[in-house]
């Protein structure tokens, strides 16, 4: 089993590097994935900056070897269509999610914020030229009222379409389960 789609103290997670990677290593994980958050869209404070990349870089390649787990280093990217910024560093994998839709500060508000997003994300996929994956494409469910997820439709056929043809994954990301929304 692995599991790569994990914050830490570089962000906004709860715990260290050592204490993620740890817990992988109790749990049994054959791989656990580092993928603090890296976002220019988004509140700068639980976001790695710039020049915290080379750190943090360098603290989870220290593990290398030394661990019965694999231990990769990513970043999960804020996608939207204007543009990713990327880091200087390279990463063994991103995570690329769409957290904000330019224009739309406040997805909330709106009657039915599916369409927009969904549109957006079409449009910011084909940005992606890194290996990685479509991040938790439920994020909305966690912004909105009653955490309804988006109806099946053309829109969400046209996004994994995209993906498919742009050789991104789609993460399968259990966060529901954690925000009480009672499936992941």
């Amino acid at each position: 089993m692995i599991d790569i789609h994990n914050h830490t103290t570089f962000s906004d997670g709860r715990n260290t590097v050592e204490q993620v990677i740890q817990s992988a290593v109790e749990a049994g994980l054959q791989v656990i994935g580092l993928s603090d958050h890296f976002d220019p869209y988004v509140c700068q404070e639980v976001c790695l900056q710039p020049e915290q990349i080379n750190g943090y870089l360098k603290k989870i390649r220290s593990f290398d070897g030394k661990l019965p787990i694999k231990v990769l280093a990513g970043l999960e990217l804020g996608l939207q269509s204007e543009g990713i910024l990327l880091p200087g560093e390279e990463m063994d994998y991103y995570i690329y999610s769409v957290h904000t839709v330019p224009g739309r500060p406040d997805l909330k508000s709106l009657e039915d914020p599916w369409e927009i997003y969904l549109k957006e994300a079409i449009l910011a996929v084909d940005l992606i030229d890194r290996p990685g994956f479509f991040g938790h494409l439920d994020f909305l469910r966690r912004h909105i009222p009653f955490g309804r997820p988006p109806k099946p439709g053309p829109l969400i056929d046209r996004l994994l379409m995209k993906l498919v043809s742009n050789h991104v994954g789609l993460e399968v990301n259990t966060s529901g389960w954690m925000y009480g929304l009672g499936d992941p």
